[in-house]
């Protein structure tokens, strides 16, 4: 055997051997991003679980009054929910449109962006009825404080075509709170109203623009 042969011989088994361990890999690669792909997608859909869960069982019964909760985390959540659902399914009807754009120039990645786009189609879906107002985005503002005796007393709106105006006793820093009162509808949709307290009776009364006083709560 010539010294090329042998030395062609020798590097033969080196290259399938480097050719070998590149594919695997590449292989580790693609299921590692896979795997990451996967994880990424179910958490989007538990976050969208989580959030519609929050919505039904504490944020709702807790805007009218039949538990206690965490005003301004509930007050942002509300802010949020809208936003975050539009912005999730702006981003499906994106991915849905670079899968189809690959499927026509048949790249292979085409499918794993349609998964995707499926994932944050059902996240949208979720957080979107969860979130979903029969008649038209509703409002909620925060409209008045008084802090009386060592406990925050909030005003806040809820407004869809008409307005309900509701009062909140919280502890000394405002963070745990429980409805106290929570109005009939009123029209037109007014978001003029404060608190007012008076300590000769030690009474706290809610007062709206043009309505006058609707209510007057005996503190504890």
């Amino acid at each position: 055997m010539s010294i090329i042969g042998m030395r062609m011989s020798k590097v033969a088994p080196r290259k399938r051997f480097s050719e070998k361990k590149n594919k695997m890999e590449l292989d580790q690669r693609q299921k590692h991003n896979k795997t990451l792909k996967f994880s990424l997608n179910a958490l989007m859909i538990f976050f969208s679980i989580a959030w519609a869960a929050i919505e039904f069982f504490w944020r709702l019964p807790f805007t009218f009054g039949d538990v206690r909760g965490i005003y301004w985390f509930f007050y942002y959540f509300e802010k949020l929910s809208t936003p975050l659902a539009t912005l999730a399914f702006v981003m499906t009807l994106l991915l849905v449109v670079i899968a189809l754009v690959m499927r026509a120039t048949k790249r292979d990645q085409y499918s794993s962006v349609a998964k995707n786009a499926g994932a944050l189609f059902l996240t949208s879906l979720i957080i979107g009825i969860a979130t979903f107002k029969p008649i038209q985005p509703a409002e909620t503002l925060h409209l008045d404080a008084l802090e009386i005796h060592g406990r925050l007393y909030y005003l806040t709106a809820y407004s869809t075509l008409d307005t309900n105006y509701a009062l909140y006793r919280c502890d000394l820093i405002g963070i745990f709170c429980k409805q106290v009162y929570r109005s009939d509808d009123f029209m037109p949709r007014s978001f003029y109203a404060k608190l007012v307290h008076y300590p000769d009776t030690d009474e706290l009364a809610v007062e709206v623009k043009n309505e006058g006083e609707i209510y007057r709560y005996k503190l504890p």
